[in-house]
């Protein structure tokens, strides 16, 4: 009846695929799409209960890939929408509402945000497909993206560097 997706962020290549590939079949089909946040299906995938959880994804440079949400029930609220920064400042702005933090952003960063009071998950969060389809069925407003002008949410720009053998003279 319809496709879901998630639209990031994520690695530049992996959101750039399910992009083409959920907009590929949605043209082919002739149905809609939704799209939702990457880091929100990781939220919801990991939220056995209500509370709030900070999904991280490593973003490399030194940054995560961040969002928070506290979970009631089949509802969401929005405590952190999906941004870039360094996870020490994701997890001092999130201190108040002591958030779960979850993802390879959080895992890989795991000293670093038990240093500063956070709590990481155990268990890593596995796959969020389900997590994206219990969000859009929990979403009596969805609408549908337009599939022929939709782009992913990579939250920020790539970064892009010359190959050294093409940086001015090639090779001696």
């Amino acid at each position: 009846d319809a496709i879901v997706c998630g639209c990031g962020p994520g690695s530049f290549t992996g959101v750039r695929i399910a992009a083409a590939t959920a907009k590929g079949l949605v043209h082919a089909r002739g149905i809609p799409l939704y799209a939702y946040s990457s880091l929100l299906a990781t939220a919801r995938a990991a939220a056995t209960a209500d509370g709030t959880v900070c999904a991280l994804f490593d973003a490399r440079r030194g940054e995560a890939f961040g969002g928070c949400w506290r979970f009631e029930g089949g509802a969401s609220e929005t405590l952190l929408p999906p941004m870039a920064d360094d996870v020490v400042s994701i997890v001092e702005r999130l201190r108040a509402h002591d958030p779960l933090f979850v993802g390879n952003g959080a895992e890989r960063n795991r000293a670093r945000i038990e240093e500063l009071g956070g709590r990481v998950a155990h268990d890593p969060v596995g796959g969020c497909a389900g997590a994206l389809v219990r969000i859009h069925a929990l979403n009596e407003d969805a609408t549908p993206v337009n599939a022929a002008h939709w782009q992913p949410d990579y939250v920020r720009a790539p970064h892009v560097t010359v190959p050294r053998d093409m940086r001015g003279g090639g090779r001696p």
